[in-house]
């Protein structure tokens, strides 16, 4: 176990991200500081998921865009070359429940800080370079909201600034997405399922041994089909109900017969069986032994035993 120290300000700066990371904001980094501890190696691999992160959600938009729209946001605002809006996406109006007239034919400037409004400008002048790619999707503040961006130059000496906003809150998914996905549904379901499975296990544990198992009373009691039943413990236990009973009855009777003076008849009725033979023949498939002969191999151990004390 590795213990090391740290400010509480960096640890918490730590689980702050993670947590962030887990709702789908990706506009957050950690700052490095280059002191060469474990916490450290923390923190640059969650700025690089982080970073991986952003530039496959971006990625999404194109190769899948059917399974972006469930948790991308994705709009679009049109400008000039002096960063006037010339057009907006509606979809950003009723995102951020604005009126049209508010924005169009505004400086961007008036909206973002000026610090955001300078790292656009030279995002834009890079456009012009030939060959040009991004290594890091910037950010940007935009009316309170933190948005990934791309920008797109058009031969009308204008820019599509492309706004991407990740948001895992069911409120502001795309209207018509299931609340629970049926991957999700199904999972629940198999869960409820093999809890189910494993309650009857527990019963079946708890069962005295001279009782007999009927599968149709245990399947109406946990209200599960017999065809569940059996496929399920078959998946859980890699046995049937019966051969799980039989194996507990059987497990029993070899613990009583190595260590009990009773008659291998009581023996049968203790667990379940009236007529001696039938439990002879199962003890005998189950352990490859007979009753008999176990018990003679516990007699000459005994015996045995007894002539080396003498001795």
């Amino acid at each position: 176990m590795i213990y090391f120290n740290c400010t509480e300000e960096r640890w918490r700066n730590v689980i702050d991200h993670m947590v962030d990371l887990a709702k789908g904001n990706l506009n957050k980094r950690i700052e490095i500081k280059h002191v060469n501890d474990p916490l450290e190696t923390i923190e640059a691999v969650l700025n690089w998921v982080t970073d991986e992160w952003r530039q496959r959600v971006l990625q999404m938009t194109f190769t899948k865009p059917s399974e972006a729209q469930k948790f991308i946001n994705h709009f679009q605002i049109i400008l000039d070359r002096d960063m006037v809006v010339q057009s907006v996406d509606q979809d950003f109006l009723q995102h951020l429940n604005i009126q049209k007239e508010h924005v169009l034919f505004k400086s961007l400037s008036d909206y973002i800080t000026e610090s955001d409004f300078k790292k656009l400008r030279k995002y834009l002048k890079k456009l012009d370079r030939p060959n040009f790619r991004y290594t890091q999707t910037p950010q940007i503040e935009l009316m309170d909201m933190t948005f990934m961006y791309t920008v797109k130059k058009l031969a009308t000496t204008a820019y599509v600034l492309n706004l991407f906003h990740i948001q895992t809150h069911l409120k502001h998914f795309k209207k018509g997405l299931s609340k629970e996905p049926k991957e999700f549904i199904r999972y629940q379901q198999k869960k409820v399922y093999r809890d189910r499975i494993a309650d009857i296990k527990k019963h079946i544990d708890h069962m005295p041994l001279k009782e007999l198992l009927i599968l149709e009373n245990v399947c109406k009691k946990y209200m599960v089909n017999s065809l569940q039943l059996k496929k399920g413990f078959r998946e859980l236990y890699q046995c049937s109900p019966y051969d799980y009973f039989l194996k507990r009855r059987m497990n029993h009777a070899y613990l009583l017969i190595q260590t009990s003076t009773l008659s291998l008849k009581e023996i049968s009725q203790m667990v379940g069986y009236a007529q001696y033979s039938t439990f002879s023949k199962k003890f005998t498939r189950t352990y490859d032994i007979s009753p008999k002969d176990l018990r003679k191999q516990m007699l000459s151990i005994t015996t045995a035993e007894i002539d080396e004390k003498d001795q």
